[in-house]
């Protein structure tokens, strides 16, 4: 079954290097090209890269395809019978880049704004039907059971107080925050490396495969400063 988060088109192998065949948005017909990421000079071997390069691409077609459209003189167009992710935001950009414009015609920051904050939708689900993502598709979820316990009634400064004078555990103790907030940290150092595989050992807490990832998971003190 294809994923619905599945770019387009089909990733393959040519000589252990994967590359992409795909009808770009603003293209007529399929084309084969290297996945290369960014500042390489070679198709990557690594299929996760590969996905991501080709994310990155076809977004930027989206954007590239939107703005050529809307610099053309205004017209009505007929949407397509199944309107995907990528098409909706590739009409919504048309409009956003003749709405948000300067007094002298070019695009204002707003447009420029609305682009980067549709970016995801064009890299994760581009061939998600979009009628699978609005409100009414929504009401199929759920959300799940309470299991953890809630803070009684006076905010988190009451329940730390509440743990002083009663010796029970405070609602975010160290052995619930610690674990959260590193994990919310190691999402923070995967941004800064996007295109590489992060293999991270939580017990001694250092990334195993990236010295210079691991290198931002500990500060390096001056000598007399060091704790």
């Amino acid at each position: 079954m294809r994923r619905r988060d599945r770019v387009p088109g089909c990733i393959f192998i040519n000589n252990g290097r994967y590359w992409w065949r795909v009808k770009l948005p603003g293209e007529t017909e399929l084309k084969a090209r290297p996945l290369v990421p960014e500042g390489g000079s070679y198709a990557t071997n690594d299929p996760g890269v590969a996905e991501q390069v080709a994310r990155d691409i076809y977004a930027r077609a989206v954007f590239a395809a939107g703005a050529d459209q809307a610099s053309r003189r205004r017209r009505r167009e007929r949407l397509p019978r199944v309107l995907t992710m990528a098409a909706l935001v590739r009409e919504y950009l048309q409009h956003a880049r003749r709405y948000y414009v300067k007094p002298d015609g070019q695009p204002s920051g707003e447009a420029v704004r609305i682009e980067i904050a549709l970016r995801p939708f064009i890299q994760y689900c581009p061939a998600l039907v979009a009628e699978h993502f609005g409100p009414l598709a929504l009401k199929e979820y759920r959300q799940p059971a309470k299991t953890l316990e809630r803070v009684p009634g006076g905010g988190h400064e009451q329940d730390w107080v509440r743990a002083c004078k009663t010796g029970k555990p405070a609602c975010s103790n160290f052995d619930y925050s610690g674990p959260f907030a590193e994990t919310v940290l190691l999402g923070n150092l995967a941004i800064r490396y996007p295109n590489r595989e992060l293999l991270w050992d939580g017990d001694k807490t250092e990334v195993t495969n990236d010295k210079d990832a691991n290198a931002y998971v500990r500060r390096q003190y001056r000598q007399g400063w060091a704790l």
